[in-house]
């Protein structure tokens, strides 16, 4: 079993479809390579979608494919 990450960030969406991958790249490069200096398994991040009619959820279930650690 893998350990539980240490930061979880909530990012809540409403019609984020095109913006989505963006700002979870962004997320990604900033606290990976970039200022926070964490690791994959330092954090994770729960995408949460308010009924979004623009495939904001589908857009995040692609995603998963790319990153495991994105629910």
């Amino acid at each position: 079993m893998s350990p539980s990450p240490t930061y979880s960030i909530l990012l809540p969406t409403y019609n984020e479809r095109e913006n989505l991958p963006i700002i979870v790249w962004l997320l990604v490069k900033h606290l990976g390579e970039g200022g926070a200096g964490l690791g994959d398994q330092d954090y994770e991040i729960i995408v949460i979608d308010d009924g979004s009619p623009d495939g904001t959820l589908e857009v995040r279930e692609c995603m998963r494919d790319w990153w495991s650690w994105l629910s």
